[in-house]
């Protein structure tokens, strides 16, 4: 058993050009450009846009690191990994490290994550002028590309629909539901319930769309707003998918608060996130945690923090279900009246 030295992991994990290099690929479509045919960085250049020249340097490096296979000609064909990388992968990876799309815009903040530790407040705002939410609500394409991110949770979405008892609803708002994949899922889960996206005017165009194509129209409603400003009411369960983690305490505790009371004394809140302590890979957990730092000034939570937030928000945390996915279920009820 060949044993790693120090050193030797300390320069895996500080190397600084494999991640950008594979970022630099996918947003040139080399993954979709190279398949099992050998194929030339001459051949590439013209649709990869690329200088030939440097294009071929990169594939070398890329191919050393195993996300593409070099032939002894010098052409270069798909590996395991570069098929991962595609554009149709059910994995989404492609969306995620695209340099041109969201996913390489948020990325584009890392560097600046010593300034963020030392202020306590995200640096996005710093790096592109403009907070998070201000910079998609002022720019379709970011935000279309924003929503094209959140969709490829849907690999994990299926885990919490099964994960909550739906006959006790009868009508779900989804708080911050975006395109609307969770909620449709959900009506798909449970033909009884009605239910509705409350989003930003952005995302809940996807919305319409996404419930139109599933046949739900009837059934689920695509209703415009800002959640920091309240939430309809008309519901007896509030489902936050990913909400809360995008924001400091403070402001999650209002969130909360208002689906505590658009809920009522009858109704529920079912809370969707990674939970710090679970069973999860920590890695997965903590690396999200500085993203959220970065970004939004968000946070991950462990279980008990979200039990405080309840506290704040009027409401008690009732159960914890984790899920097969880097995701755990936490449904909150009204808290019971303090004894006298």
């Amino acid at each position: 058993m060949t044993t790693i030295s120090a050193g030797d992991r300390l320069s895996a994990m500080t190397d600084v050009i494999t991640p950008w290099a594979i970022r630099a690929a996918v947003t040139l479509d080399l993954p979709d450009l190279i398949g099992a045919h050998p194929v030339s960085a001459d051949d590439l250049a013209p649709a990869a846009k690329a200088d030939s020249d440097a294009l071929g340097r990169l594939l070398r490096y890329l191919s050393c690191r195993g996300v593409f296979e070099a032939e002894p000609d010098g052409r270069f064909t798909a590996s395991e990994l570069s098929l991962q990388l595609r554009r149709d992968h059910p994995s989404g990876r492609h969306a995620w490290l695209d340099l041109d799309g969201m996913g390489g815009r948020n990325d584009r903040t890392a560097p600046f994550l010593l300034d963020a530790v030392r202020s306590g407040t995200p640096a996005y705002p710093a790096v592109y002028g403009r907070g998070y939410w201000d910079d998609l609500a002022a720019d379709a394409e970011l935000s279309s590309s924003f929503d094209a991110l959140m969709a490829t949770h849907g690999g994990w979405f299926d885990l919490v629909v099964d994960a909550v008892d739906w006959s006790r609803s009868r009508h779900v708002i989804d708080v911050g539901g975006g395109p609307g994949v969770l909620l449709g899922k959900v009506l798909q889960a449970a033909p009884e319930l009605t239910g509705a996206v409350f989003d930003l005017p952005g995302p809940v165009a996807a919305a319409r769309s996404t419930l139109g194509e599933l046949g739900l129209a009837d059934r689920a409603q695509v209703l415009e707003g800002s959640f920091r400003d309240g939430v309809p009411g008309g519901g007896d369960t509030y489902l936050l998918s990913n909400v809360l983690h995008d924001w400091p305490d403070q402001a999650a505790a209002d969130i909360l608060a208002s689906c505590a009371s658009a809920a009522g004394p009858g109704g529920r809140v079912i809370i969707a996130e990674r939970l710090v302590g679970s069973a999860e890979d920590p890695q997965v957990v903590t690396r999200m945690d500085l993203r959220m730092l970065l970004l939004v000034g968000g946070k991950e939570r462990t279980a008990d923090d979200f039990g405080q937030l309840a506290h704040r928000a009027g409401l008690a945390v009732a159960s914890v279900r984790d899920t097969a996915a880097a995701i755990s279920v936490l449904e909150c009820v009204p808290a019971a009246p303090a004894a006298p």
